[in-house]
């Protein structure tokens, strides 16, 4: 199998040289064609900011000091899309010089600091989904562990083909390796999203540069340490794992948005987006984990597959495009459910004048206006001049009254929420307004739900659930907190204990471990990190 793999783009910080904002403006110049159109998306009236030329715009960032957020939108789709052009002219040489070869890439489109638009033109740039997969040398950390599953997800999208780990952890700077048999939990995990291959970094620890503290499967001096032996396993064991329909090949019910837009937007303005958009993202994504379902990653701008249920967290920006996706998935009768902070701004990263959610507001039946700080706000503008005092005050704690059961979301922010076509389908029962958690609103053939909480696993779970019988969708394989399972073709179903304590899960029939040996009657016991392929004896 010939592959061609292209590493580590989008890590390295934009540069904000002459030569970058001589291209920036000339992309300005392709987008807005004239300069009319450029001053009404960025609303340069205010503040006597009105251009007279492309040539009079300068890159919006300048040391710790950022410009306005419509030039600061504009800016990161620029560099993003020069980083896409840049991978798409290097898979033109590739399938130029090797056309028989296929293309991967372990780029880092989800970097906080630069990252790039990957849905955009997903399709055009890789041939097979690539990865990194550094979920660190510790499983507890469980947001490193999910951002790690995430990211393998969101590298699929809605491709529909396997990925390749293509540097696959095997140490850490300064760190020799995981626990005793994390790698290998680490490489099952893998399996359960769909990775076709696992390649370990580094195979030999490096002699020098500046990985070489980063400890591989190879000593220094040449002598194979012990995680060797564990790489070894894993190797042996997936080859006797070759005919049980791996890698997994899916179609899933459930698709959650991913914008690198909003990610941008809410980094841009961290006083009012206090909860980060990666963490909604993942606490969305932790929900499905938590029942073992499997979903895309989506682009709402181009939804290409048909999925029962929607998910939207804390997407910001809602463009034209899409709102369609959004309208025309509930026209047809999709389930959508989109949480707080979604819908602000339009594609210029300027607030709505009309109904929030911008947009969609007929669609959810809602009208969503003040907010709630749940504790003392003191924004990074120092308006006034004064110098303001963090008090760190917490001044409510909401909770949310769904069905039968009361939760307490950790939340710092929530909405008031006006119901206009939409029923409340859970409250707030200890807040001023006693104003809806959850609103459901039937539009055209399926449903639209808001919740006026930023994305919280703590209510998403609950909410989620209670919608899987109606639609249909079957929840994955039971098991206690921190077991990973999915069922493969074959039926046989794949178990991987993510924590460093012993599990017991409890099965609905006898099954033998491929794996272990072992035959199990009632329950299935896994040590600390430790996996088993379970067939059915009945």
């Amino acid at each position: 199998m010939r592959s061609a793999c292209a590493t580590n783009s989008a890590r390295a910080p934009p540069s904000f040289s002459t030569a970058a904002r001589d291209r920036f403006q000339n992309w300005l110049a392709d987008k807005y064609e004239n300069v009319d159109r450029l001053n009404r998306a960025w609303a340069t009236q205010r503040w006597s900011r009105k251009l007279s030329s492309f040539r009079d715009v300068a890159l919006p960032v300048s040391g710790p000091i950022k410009g306005a957020p419509e030039r600061l939108l504009d800016m990161w789709r620029f560099y993003s899309d020069e980083t896409l052009a840049f991978m798409q002219g290097l898979s033109r040489l590739v399938k130029r010089l090797a056309p028989s070869a296929r293309e991967t890439t372990n780029h880092w489109s989800e970097n906080p600091g630069y990252g790039f638009d990957y849905l955009k033109q997903y399709g055009d740039i890789v041939d097979l989904p690539g990865i990194g997969f550094y979920p660190g040398t510790n499983p507890e950390d469980r947001r490193a562990l999910t951002a790690a599953c995430f990211f393998m997800d969101h590298r699929i999208g809605e491709l529909g083909r396997p990925i390749w780990c293509l540097e696959f952890q095997t140490g850490d700077f300064g760190g020799y390796g995981s626990p005793r048999k994390a790698m290998r939990m680490y490489a099952y995990l893998s399996l359960l999203h769909r990775a076709q291959a696992v390649c370990a970094w580094t195979w030999r620890s490096m002699l020098g540069g500046e990985e070489q503290y980063l400890f591989g499967l190879v000593d220094h001096d040449g002598e194979p340490g012990w995680k060797y032996g564990e790489f070894k396993q894993i190797a042996e064991e997936f080859g006797l794992l070759k005919d049980r329909g791996l890698p997994r090949s899916v179609s899933p019910d459930v698709a959650i948005a991913y914008s690198f837009e909003s990610l941008k937007v809410a980094a841009g303005n961290p006083s009012y987006y206090k909860s980060d958009y990666t963490d909604q993202v993942l606490q969305a994504y932790e929900t499905l984990e938590l029942a073992n379902l499997d979903c895309n990653i989506v682009n709402l701008r181009e939804l290409r597959q048909n999925y029962k249920l929607l998910v939207v967290p804390g997407h910001a920006v809602m463009d034209d495009a899409s709102a369609a996706t959004i309208r025309a998935f509930v026209e047809r009768g999709g389930t959508v459910v989109m949480t707080a902070y979604s819908a602000k701004v339009n594609a210029h990263n300027q607030v709505f004048d009309t109904t929030l959610p911008g947009a969609l507001s007929d669609v959810f039946g809602i009208r969503v206006g003040a907010f709630v700080r749940t504790r003392s706000h003191t924004p990074s503008e120092n308006a006034g001049g004064l110098e303001k005092t963090e008090l760190r005050l917490e001044r409510e704690r909401p909770i949310v009254a769904f069905g039968e059961s009361r939760y307490e979301p950790p939340i710092d922010y929530y909405e008031i929420v006006e119901t206009r076509t939409a029923t409340a389908a859970a409250s707030f029962v200890n807040t001023l307004e006693r104003s809806p958690a959850i609103t459901r609103n039937r539009y055209g053939k399926g449903e639209a739900i808001y919740v006026a909480v930023p994305a919280s696993t703590a209510i998403l779970r609950p909410l989620l659930a209670s919608l899987y019988p109606a639609l249909g969708i079957e929840p994955g394989p039971a098991t206690p907190p921190g077991v990973a399972a999915r069922t493969l073709e074959d039926g046989s179903t794949l178990y991987v204990n993510t924590t460093g304590e012993d599990r017991t899960v409890t099965l609905a029939r006898p099954g033998k471990g491929s794996l272990s040996g072992v035959q199990y009657d009632g329950e299935l016991k896994l040590s600390a990190y430790e996996v088993d392929l379970l067939t059915s004896l009945s």
